[in-house]
């Protein structure tokens, strides 16, 4: 087990010994908010650091289904931001193994979902990201202007990716690193990419105005070895909690970017074979118990903090800014959206249907497709046509899949969606009727293949990190 350790943190030391550190230059007289962002440690908004708020960023990584939104919620429970409302997190969703109705729960909750890929492909292709989107839409109802972000499998980025997210228009991407000396806050990819990355991939030539990069912030842990997912598989849970700490206290004592905490549930759900995660989900919750604590410290999504950086204001004024509301829509009947509507502490309660599958089952709001959905079919044909698929000028908190109504009676929840996928609609298959399905609370099967995917994901970066090591070695540049 120690040598899986000692693998683990090989692979992370190795993404920094070969970098090219592209000559980055952003001119701010021509880089420009709200639409432009040069990489800076700086916060933006010229507010005073004392009123800049600190942003936590909580992310979650692969497939949504039972056993891992149990170890999610044992660590975000009740937790509430200083403005009273709910912490919020990123989950970076890919759709195989996914449970469709809990992606719309989660969505309800206010927490953010963006783009894993369908089937977690070690070099993900555009039919995989566009996949991603139909599918989290046809079965889960997220409107695709929500789906705005992408974290690439394995963290195996490229330019090509990164082009064609900005082509397909989405707002960020979140997979490259950050060292502590190289802390921007998310920037724009106008003038090129600023931190550290591979090489033939950090080049100043990719140029992609108005696209995001959100960079993950490395944990700095014992001997100057960096960590960046999952944290607590790199030594004894206790003294990582004490790097947390740390590194957390650098942040908010110099120019407070955004804290991250990146991890893949898969690793905090008990199995057979693999140490107890108890002490792990323990040493999380002391972390986060003390991090949340401090003043002026939201847990937010990528999205909320990027609605920040386009219009800043000091913490004292945080609970007014648009994005940082948490209202929930007040219908007093229920329909299938992932909230309690009626108010009678269930949720969707004999409306959502149960799609059983050859070698999957998951629930939905929105009729059962007749096979898994996957790359070359990502909207498989409805096995019934009893519900209506969202509407493009209705967010699904309003809507109701059963009668095809959209519940939005004001302009404050009036909503239109322009961002379909390449032009793409899946609208084709909605249905027509208005009975409701059987009610049931889906669960994925194979909850372990979600976990041999993180494994495969592991054992890759693992044999990255020793080539990367071995090759270093060659070079003279361990140091």
């Amino acid at each position: 087990m120690l040598f899986k350790y000692f693998l683990f943190s090989i692979f992370v030391l190795s993404t920094r010994l070969l970098p090219i550190q592209a000559a980055y230059s952003c001119d701010p007289a021509a880089c420009v908010a709200p639409n432009c962002f040069c990489a800076s440690t700086d916060p933006p908004g010229n507010i005073p650091i004392d009123q800049v708020p600190q942003f936590f960023v909580l992310t979650f990584d692969d497939a949504i289904q039972a056993d891992s939104m149990k170890a999610v919620n044992a660590l975000i429970g009740g937790r509430k931001n200083p403005n009273g409302c709910p912490i919020t997190t990123t989950y970076f969703t890919q759709t195989m193994y996914t449970d469709f109705g809990m992606v719309t729960d989660w969505y309800a909750a206010g927490h953010e979902v963006a783009d894993h890929t369908m089937t977690h492909p070690n070099l993900p292709g555009e039919v995989e990201i566009t996949g991603n989107k139909l599918a989290l839409h046809a079965f889960s109802g997220i409107p695709y202007k929500k789906i705005t972000g992408f974290r690439a499998p394995y963290l195996n980025y490229s330019i090509g990716m990164l082009q064609t997210l900005a082509k397909l228009g989405f707002t960020y991407d979140s997979s490259i690193t950050a060292s502590p000396g190289d802390t921007y806050w998310p920037y724009t990819l106008d003038f090129g990419v600023a931190n550290e990355c591979w090489t033939s991939i950090c080049d100043a030539a990719v140029k992609l105005p108005g696209f995001f990069e959100f960079p993950m912030y490395n944990v700095l842990g014992d001997n100057n070895v960096e960590y960046s997912m999952d944290p607590m598989l790199s030594g004894d849970p206790e003294v990582v909690e004490k790097w947390l700490v740390s590194n957390f206290d650098r942040h908010i004592q110099n120019k407070k970017a955004p804290f991250g905490l990146y991890l893949h549930p898969a690793q905090l759900v008990p199995q057979a074979g693999r140490p107890d995660p108890g002490p792990q989900i323990t040493h999380y919750n002391n972390f986060l118990q003390y991090a949340l604590s401090k003043p002026n410290v939201y847990a937010v999504t990528y999205s909320q903090v990027l609605a920040w950086m386009k219009n800043p204001v000091p913490a004292s004024q945080l609970k007014d800014h648009p994005a940082f509301k948490c209202d929930v829509p007040k219908l007093g009947t229920e329909i299938c959206n992932g909230l309690d509507d009626n108010s009678n502490g269930n949720i969707d309660e004999g409306a959502k249907q149960q799609c059983n599958l050859p070698t999957a089952s998951f629930s939905t709001c929105y009729n059962c497709p007749s096979d898994i959905p996957s790359p070359g079919d990502p909207t498989p044909k409805r096995v019934s046509q009893n519900r209506f698929e969202v509407s493009d000028s209705c967010d699904l908190l309003y809507w109701d899949p059963i009668v095809g109504k959209c519940l939005c009676q004001d302009m404050s929840c009036a909503f239109t969606d322009l961002s379909s996928v390449n032009g793409t609609s899946t609208s084709g298959n909605s249905g027509s009727g208005g009975s409701s399905g059987s009610g049931a609370n889906g669960n994925s099967t194979n909850p372990g293949q979600a976990s041999n995917a993180w494994k495969v994901e592991s054992e890759s970066r693992v044999a990255i990190g020793v080539i990367g090591v071995i090759i270093s070695l060659i070079c003279g540049t361990l140091v």
